[in-house]
């Protein structure tokens, strides 16, 4: 009997428009669409490196990046898994989230105990 060991991986495309759709829900009239190219999309006021806003480093090859809609406030992590990453895990994940309400005056999302050091990722759903 011949087992083979080999190994392929099979990339599949992130399917945006849904992931927006169900972040946003009965708010998609607030945001600027489902197609992430209709968003103006900043890391700016996101935490992270001063020098690279919006980028923690997980570990190993491992990056979250964040980012908002400067008109929407929509917000995007997408996780990089890097070479080290794990066999069968996606080599990048995304998840939108759209602000509560409250947060209106700050979509940003910015953590205001971040020093910039890069070292305090945002907590999961913050």
């Amino acid at each position: 009997m011949h087992v083979d060991e080999d190994s392929h991986d099979i990339e599949l495309e992130v399917n945006h428009e849904a992931r927006i759709k169900e972040a946003v829900g009965r708010w998609i009239d607030d945001v600027c669409g489902t197609d992430p190219a209709d968003h103006d999309w900043t890391s700016e006021g996101e935490g992270g490196l001063d020098e690279n806003p919006g980028v923690w480093s997980l570990g190993g090859t491992k990056l979250l990046t964040r980012e908002h809609c400067t008109r929407c406030g929509l917000c995007r992590e997408e996780t990089h898994a890097g070479s080290q990453r794990n066999p069968g895990e996606a080599a990048v994940s995304v998840r939108y989230e759209l602000p509560a309400p409250s947060d209106e005056d700050d979509q940003s999302g910015a953590d205001p105990s971040d020093d910039g050091d890069g070292d305090s990722p945002p907590a999961p759903g913050s």
